[in-house]
């Protein structure tokens, strides 16, 4: 059964900092990042919100053409998690195909897969949300392998490849594999402060989504992981495109997630 959630904004919440707005000469160092913020289609997000009266946004971690993807921290259950915000119904297929891998995937120790689901109410339409554990960065081809041992990228291969044989063995395909789609593990970061995590990972940096008026909203840059945050396990992700073989083709064509992070 869907659970519709609720939203409480920072100012309900107290005097805490989230980060810190851009001079309107300085747009381009978050929209060239970013989401495009005009005409904005996706559910509108601050930084410092509290969702489902859980999960407080501490940063960014990517966007795609159908969701945006955010840090929080689980207030209940005091671990950061990553949400997955889909954009106009776009997340059901992927919600299904999860919890398909959830029910048949014996061994899910090396995939991605949502530890929560809601749904958020919007102006005109439902949003999934998908709450996942919180990974590193994509193992993107331009930087991803970068400094990294020999041995630290045949290790990567093969936690993949039995990511991998563990999907197929329960009749199932991923049809995206790509750098971006394969994550590094990532230090938890449970026990420090919002002050603590920003040292590390750099305070967000936003501007206000215009011309919205049913809610306030921000693009934010995305976060950066430091290297010596990534741990030696890695994980495959993202299956808005995964199916059982001779199932019929009708979700997108493409997977659409932009950003060091898919998910």
């Amino acid at each position: 059964m869907a659970v519709t959630a609720t939203i409480q904004s920072p100012t309900d919440i107290g005097g805490a900092e989230y980060g810190d707005f851009v001079d309107s000469e300085d747009d381009l160092d978050v929209t060239e990042y970013t989401e495009w913020p005009y005409e904005y289609e996706f559910y509108p997000i601050r930084i410092g919100e509290v969702i489902n009266q859980t999960y407080q946004i501490d940063h960014k971690l990517g966007h795609g053409g159908f969701s945006t993807v955010w840090m929080a921290h689980d207030l209940k259950r005091r671990r950061d998690v990553a949400l997955k915000i889909t954009a106009r119904n776009s997340g059901e297929y992927e919600y299904k195909m999860l919890e398909e891998i959830k029910c048949t995937v014996k061994d899910t120790s090396h995939l991605v897969t949502s530890i929560a689901s809601f749904i958020l109410r919007g102006k005109d339409s439902d949003h999934r949300v998908l709450v996942f554990p919180l990974r590193g960065p994509s193992l993107n081809p331009l930087y991803g392998l970068k400094g990294i041992t020999m041995a630290a990228r045949m290790s990567a291969a093969r936690q993949l490849l039995e990511g991998l044989a563990n999907l197929h063995e329960a009749g199932l395909v991923h049809r995206d594999i790509n750098g971006g789609n394969v994550m590094w593990g990532m230090a938890p970061l449970e026990n420090l402060d919002r002050a603590a995590k920003y040292k590390l990972l750099g305070r967000p940096l936003k501007m206000k989504v215009p011309d919205n008026p049913w809610k306030q909203g921000e693009v934010v840059k995305p976060i950066e992981i430091p290297d010596e945050l990534r741990t030696e396990k890695f994980y495959l992700g993202d299956f808005a495109l995964a199916m059982k073989p001779g199932s019929p083709v009708t979700q997108p064509a493409a997977s659409q997630l932009r950003s060091k992070f898919r998910l």
